[in-house]
């Protein structure tokens, strides 16, 4: 039995990082605090091994390790979610598992990765996968990223098919993401992600959150409790003046510090994420993109950030090795 229930599921949800030290290894200091300071954000809730955890980049003990870590340092404080990655049914469903036993709130499935199928086949292995679970269940889809997904009227199937499945993690335009709620006709919960673009038009159409990196979570934070206050101009002015933030904020603040020893306090004047943050609001590669170039160009050198399993940059530079 979970603590929260999806009807509690609201706001900005902070899905983290895969963070490593210099033996590429999982750095456990360096995700506790990466914890810490999200919840010190005030997010609603807390999320981990999706596309912003490069989630397929890591074996399966690293994803069970993350799932232990999480769960531990959130403690149930705000509701906790785990992406399931896999290839069957039953890697899913062993993933799954692992989720309950660590306390999970909800779990939210991604399409198998090998070969692409109709829309027929993933509604089966969803509904399989959620059958086998308790949980509150939802499926990620981002047919932009995946190379596979669903359209609003057969995610309104798989849901009719299979009620365990209560929320929907889009990866799109706030128009398609309205487009699915008006043909599930609101009865089930959506959250978006996107790195955060559109935000303030996705909780007007009635989005009930987001899940986002954390660089962005404390901005995002305070521009949906503007939002949901009735505030017409702040929410906006929240995100501008996070798209406006300079690069070099990265290494002047050092607001967010991973040393070897583990990781210092946010220093008190500035923003909490200073050290993630990303420039500009480009399209959201270029924004991925940028975000690796801050952590690694702006921290590396002074070894205040532990490593990121990213793949080769489009430019062919690997940034392991800058």
């Amino acid at each position: 039995m979970t603590k929260f229930k999806p009807d509690d599921f609201h706001g900005i949800h902070a899905i983290l990082y895969a963070l490593f030290d210099v033996n590429e290894q999982l750095d456990r200091a360096a995700m506790r605090r990466q914890v810490e300071i999200c919840l010190a954000t005030g997010v609603h809730g807390m999320a981990a091994l999706g596309l912003a955890t490069e989630v397929a980049k890591l074996t399966e003990a690293e994803r069970r390790t993350i799932m232990d870590w999480t769960a531990e340092d959130t403690a149930g404080k705000v509701p906790l979610a785990f992406t399931i990655f896999g290839s069957s049914v039953a890697e899913q469903v062993a993933q799954v598992r692992h989720a309950e036993s660590v306390g999970a709130d909800w779990v939210i499935l991604q399409p198998p990765p090998a070969g692409s199928y109709g829309a027929p086949e993933y509604i089966k292995f969803f509904g399989r996968v959620a059958e086998a679970t308790d949980l509150p269940v939802a499926i990620q889809n981002a047919p932009a990223f995946f190379g596979r997904g669903l359209s609003s009227d057969e995610i309104r199937e798989l849901v009719t098919l299979h009620p365990n499945i209560r929320l929907i993690k889009g990866e799109g335009p706030v128009t398609d993401i309205a487009g699915l709620i008006e043909r599930t006709e609101g009865r089930i919960p959506v959250f978006n992600g996107r790195g955060g673009l559109e935000l303030v038009d996705n909780f007007r159409i009635g989005c009930r959150g987001m899940i986002l990196a954390p660089d962005c979570a404390d901005y995002a934070v305070r521009a949906y409790h503007a939002f949901r206050a009735g505030d017409k101009s702040r929410p906006r002015l929240n995100m501008q003046e996070y798209c406006q933030l300079p690069s070099s904020s990265c290494k002047a603040s050092r607001a967010w510090s991973v040393t070897a020893s583990g990781c210092s306090a946010p220093a008190p004047a500035s923003p909490y994420m200073t050290g993630l943050r990303r420039c500009g609001q480009a399209s959201l590669a270029s924004q991925w993109w940028s975000a690796l170039r801050l952590v690694w160009v702006g921290c590396l050198a002074e070894r205040q950030l532990p490593f990121s399993r990213s793949s080769v940059h489009p430019t062919g530079r690997t940034w392991r090795r800058l």
